[in-house]
């Protein structure tokens, strides 16, 4: 879902922004952090869903936070 949905914002909204003003334009690093910005500004049950396990369950939250930012491994 995220990966087509960055997609398509940078396909449709990013390439009009004057900033832009192509689509080759958009699609660059640049026009992909501005689709990133305007994915996290909507609404979206993925988030909202993700948000609450998280909140829910501290221990995922932590072990999310060690695999992601540090790196370390995750024994199954």
């Amino acid at each position: 879902f995220l990966v087509s949905r960055l997609c398509q914002l940078m396909d449709e909204v990013v390439c009009k922004k004057e900033t832009y003003g192509s689509k080759s334009a958009a699609w660059t690093k640049e026009g992909f952090y501005e689709a990133q910005r305007l994915i996290l500004a909507e609404k979206n049950m993925l988030f909202g869903s993700l948000s609450e396990k998280l909140v829910s369950y501290p221990e995922l939250n932590d072990m999310l936070k060690s695999l992601l930012f540090t790196g370390k491994p995750i024994v199954f």
